[in-house]
């Protein structure tokens, strides 16, 4: 992850963030948090530290991770005080976060109702949340599309049309 000094127009990495797999980085609301997925280890083998993580932004060193729950990966932070992420494929669960006085986690829940996304961590997330709190998700169907392609539909609809 890199940041980008617009005076100087310099990039430097953020933090010695280092991942084999998209990062998803997003800012808090505020814009004074970043939240990643990280994993050290290449081919989508989990390493033991993998997960979402939070740490301040400009960088201070301080790093924290989410409670973990499964593989952990895309975060969304659609609100102050809530971080999504994807435990594991198809599901996504909500953490509620504290970043005043400091950052605390509190409780973390699944969310229910919410589309199947089968994206895995080695992919871009396909969910994210609409500014009315809805959640928007990119869903792929079992079955292959159809298309259906009508001739002569003009010549079909003078002949069901009553001359005028």
């Amino acid at each position: 992850m890199w940041t980008l000094d617009l005076k100087s127009r310099e990039t430097r990495p953020f933090d010695a963030v280092v991942s084999t797999e998209p990062i998803g980085a997003v800012f808090s609301p505020d814009g004074k948090w970043v939240a990643y997925a990280r994993n050290d280890r290449p081919g989508g083998v989990p390493s033991p530290d993998r997960g979402v993580y939070v740490q301040p932004f400009p960088p201070t060193g301080d790093r924290y991770q989410v409670p973990k729950i499964s593989r952990d990966f895309h975060p969304i932070w659609p609100s102050p005080n809530q971080l999504l992420f994807t435990p594991t494929i198809g599901r996504l669960s909500v953490t509620t976060v504290q970043t005043k006085p400091e950052l605390k986690f509190l409780e973390s829940s699944d969310l229910r109702g919410v589309p199947n996304t089968e994206r895995l961590s080695t992919d871009y997330r396909d969910v994210d949340v609409a500014a009315d709190n809805r959640i928007v998700a990119a869903i792929s169907l079992s079955a292959a599309p159809q298309y259906r392609v009508v001739l002569n539909w003009f010549e079909e609809l003078k002949r069901r049309l009553p001359e005028r």
